[in-house]
């Protein structure tokens, strides 16, 4: 991430979140290597996006609670590594 600084010293909270947001909208067009059954790659952001609607939609129906705001964030920061 770039970092920037306020006049104060301190690193720009501002420009750090626009870098992030830089980051995660390359994730659109970013492919993943595993192929689908249907030939074609899906991008990453696709993936998450399936992934984050499975959990949420799959997470009442378990015997053990999923706490989906953990999980979507786990869904969602694990791309971002």
């Amino acid at each position: 991430m770039r970092m920037t600084e306020c006049g104060d010293g301190k690193p720009d909270l501002v420009s750090e979140l626009l870098d992030m947001f830089g980051l995660a909208g390359r994730l659109k067009t970013e492919l993943r290597h595993p192929w689908l059954s249907d030939g074609r790659q899906e991008s990453v952001a696709q993936h998450c996006w399936m992934i984050a609607l499975m959990a949420f939609v799959i997470a009442p129906h378990l015997e053990h609670k999923v706490e989906l705001p953990e999980a979507s964030m786990l869904i969602l920061v694990r791309e971002l590594a």
